[in-house]
C-alpha cells in the first residue's frame, strides 16, 4: 500500500442544526436605594471622592503622629526646648520664701530645689506644691501628736 491512496469510508453524518435560543433582552436595573439616597441628599460623585481623600489622608495623619509619639518625639522636643531655655538664661536661681508660718525654710529650700531640672520649663511646681501641702500635714499632725502626749 502507498500513502497516495485514499480510503473512502462514507459519508460523514449530518449535523443538526442547533436550536435558535432567544436572547434574553439585558434587565434595565434601575439605581439603587443608595443611589437614590445620594441623589436625595444631593451628594456628588466628586463630595464622595473628597470626603475619601480627607478619610485617607486623616487616617495616615494620626498614623504618623502615633508613630511619632512611639519614638519619642514629642519627648525630645521638650527636652531640647528646655536646653535652649536653660541656656538662654531661664533658670531656677533664686527661691523667695513668703508667708511661712508652720514649716522650716529648709525643708522648703529642699523640696523647691530637689527637681530633675532648674530650667523653667522644667520646673514641676504643681509637684512641689503639692509636697509642701503633704510635708505640712505631717508637720501638723506630729505636733497634734506631741500635744496630747
Amino acid at each position: 500500500m502507498t500513502s497516495a491512496t485514499k480510503i473512502k469510508r462514507g459519508a460523514a453524518p449530518q449535523r443538526k442544526p442547533r436550536a435558535t435560543v432567544k436572547k434574553r433582552k439585558p434587565r434595565v436595573k434601575g439605581p439603587s436605594r443608595i443611589d437614590k439616597m445620594l441623589r436625595a441628599l444631593n451628594i456628588t460623585p466628586d463630595h464622595i471622592r473628597k470626603a475619601t481623600t480627607v478619610l485617607i489622608l486623616g487616617t495616615c495623619a494620626g498614623f504618623a503622629l502615633v508613630a511619632a509619639d512611639f519614638i519619642g518625639v514629642p519627648r525630645m522636643a521638650n527636652e531640647t526646648m528646655a536646653y535652649v531655655a536653660n541656656r538662654a538664661g531661664f533658670t531656677v536661681k533664686n527661691i523667695e520664701i513668703t508667708g511661712l508660718n508652720h514649716m522650716d525654710r529648709d525643708t522648703v529650700y529642699g523640696i523647691a530645689l530637689n527637681q530633675h531640672s532648674m530650667a523653667m520649663t522644667q520646673v514641676d511646681l504643681a509637684g512641689v506644691r503639692n509636697q509642701l501641702r503633704r510635708n505640712r500635714r505631717r508637720r501638723n499632725r506630729a505636733y497634734a501628736f506631741s500635744c496630747l502626749k
